[in-house]
């Protein structure tokens, strides 16, 4: 639950190394670099996080659900060898693209949020937002293999996913979002989630609700060993991979 612990998987990622930290294809054979198939997962560089990589002030953290379908410059050829995951790929002007949608689609509107209702002040930027990916390996459809690869995964993903959000919630320095990790999934997938976790839903969720106008909902839940954390879910029918309209997210954060 570490930014070392994702240096280490991507730099073992670069090297077609073929042990993964406990991570397997939904096929049950360890996750790793082999640019001769088809799979994916080993196709494109794993994408654990976004943003924020420990060193700087932080002020929000979102949980996605994959990097989805990765680009040419994202392919195992054209990356290279991997030191530093923050470095190499995540501040490299070769990830711009990448910096970019995570900036507009992801941070931004947290952001802005947050210093419209008087959390934050300006500046501010994609580092001083956290985006964790639930799984870091890149998938055709959420709503296909992506599942497979949570349902393969919960012990990886509880440890170096839920875990790590939890931790770096509690560095947000402002106390509208401190300790609190959003995720930008569903009502019915959260569930699903939680249950694949080996959570009952029925005592993990702690409240549901909408922003009042109906068009944004969201779910609260909290995990035993991470009773410190409130996890909230949001999401609309009119969003798909983004974001609520800008007042939308006023009325979420000032739920929260």
């Amino acid at each position: 639950m570490s930014y070392k612990y994702w240096d280490d998987f991507v730099a073992a990622w670069s090297r077609g190394a073929k042990n993964y930290y406990g991570w397997t294809d939904p096929d049950g054979t360890p996750l790793y670099n082999n640019s001769a198939t088809k799979d994916l997962s080993s196709l494109f560089i794993p994408e654990p996080w976004w943003g924020n990589d420990g060193s700087r002030p932080l002020h929000s953290v979102v949980i996605n659900y994959n990097p989805g379908m990765g680009n040419s410059y994202q392919k195992a050829g054209c990356v290279g060898k991997v030191s530093s995951y923050a470095k190499d790929i995540v501040y490299s002007s070769k990830f711009e693209k990448t910096q970019q949608w995570h900036s507009k689609n992801r941070a931004l509107p947290i952001l802005k949020s947050l210093n419209r209702i008087s959390s934050i002040k300006t500046p501010f930027c994609l580092e001083n937002h956290l985006s964790i990916e639930l799984i870091p390996w890149h998938t055709l459809k959420a709503d296909k293999s992506y599942w497979d690869y949570v349902k393969a995964n919960p012990k990886a993903i509880y440890d170096n996913v839920i875990s790590f959000a939890a931790n770096e919630a509690s560095r947000i320095e402002n106390s509208k979002l401190k300790n609190v990790a959003l995720l930008r999934m569903s009502g019915t997938n959260t569930l699903k989630l939680l249950s694949i976790l080996g959570q009952d839903p029925k005592q993990a969720v702690t409240r549901c609700g909408n922003t009042g106008s109906s068009k944004t909902e969201f779910v609260e839940f909290r995990l035993p060993k991470l009773s410190g954390t409130r996890f909230i879910s949001f999401w609309g029918r009119s969003i798909r991979n983004g974001m609520p309209s800008a007042s939308e997210i006023d009325n979420l954060l000032r739920l929260i």
